[in-house]
């Protein structure tokens, strides 16, 4: 008799978007999306955010100049988000995890609405 469980620990939504046609260079308003997509999207609970570059940080603006990306981490109840942008190349990758189930299809819906460009990889790996 197995004694593997039929419980999944979690979902996790793996994207990745090219030839990204807006500018992505305002840490603000990438943090607005990073939450909307948590709460309308996935409908989780919100933790910690974080950005590099610091919105508030010259250092971190003046590194942000020389490598031309922005990451993202918005940390959940359930999991986390992370999102980075790499604007010379026009790419966005992102990758949602979470404990709890969310649907993948109202997700998607919700980047495909925000981040304009073609979606090269869709992902989704349940965590058994």
């Amino acid at each position: 008799m197995s004694t593997h469980s039929k419980k999944t620990y979690g979902m996790e939504l793996i994207v990745s978007i090219h030839n990204v046609n807006q500018d992505m260079n305002d840490v603000k308003k990438l943090k607005h999306f990073a939450k909307k997509l948590v709460l309308q999207g996935a409908e989780m609970t919100l933790g910690p955010i974080h950005a590099w570059p610091d919105q508030d940080s010259q250092e971190d603006q003046e590194k942000f100049v020389a490598s031309r990306g922005i990451s993202i981490c918005q940390f959940l109840c359930e999991s986390s988000l992370t999102i980075h942008f790499i604007n010379q190349e026009r790419k966005c990758f992102i990758n949602l995890f979470s404990c709890k189930p969310f649907m993948t299809q109202k997700v998607m819906a919700l980047i495909n609405d925000s981040i304009k460009g073609d979606v090269v990889q869709q992902k989704l790996i349940i965590r058994p």
